[in-house]
């Protein structure tokens, strides 16, 4: 059993609002929206607080709420540990991305 509880996940098996992701095809291909998808999956998931808190504490009966500084990042099968300083990071980048294609008068591809 998994300690990571998923907050967000895209994958080509789904249905989801977002609908599945679109595979990597290399530097030299252009993405197009009308590529097949499904091929890819993106999962965000965190670590709650009780879990260290009942590791640590086994006869405990609080089970502290919250997170711990801990986000686990996957990308098909590569998954990466982030900590506050590198969501942060992440966090202003893709916010930046954001205001720019939003400040564009072009509809994206």
């Amino acid at each position: 059993m998994s300690i990571w509880a998923t907050w967000f996940y895209l994958d080509g098996g789904m249905e989801c609002e977002e609908g599945a992701p679109w595979p990597y095809n290399g530097s030299h291909v252009l993405p197009e929206r009308n590529h097949p998808r499904g091929a890819a999956s993106l999962d965000v998931a965190a670590l709650s607080r009780f879990v260290r808190y009942n590791r640590d504490n086994p006869d405990g009966t609080d089970e502290p709420e919250g997170v711990e500084p801990w986000l686990r990042l996957s990308v098909n099968t590569a998954d990466v540990i982030l900590d506050e300083a590198q969501v942060f990071a992440l966090h202003d980048i893709l916010g930046a991305w954001l205001v720019q294609l939003r400040s564009q008068e072009v509809t994206p591809a």
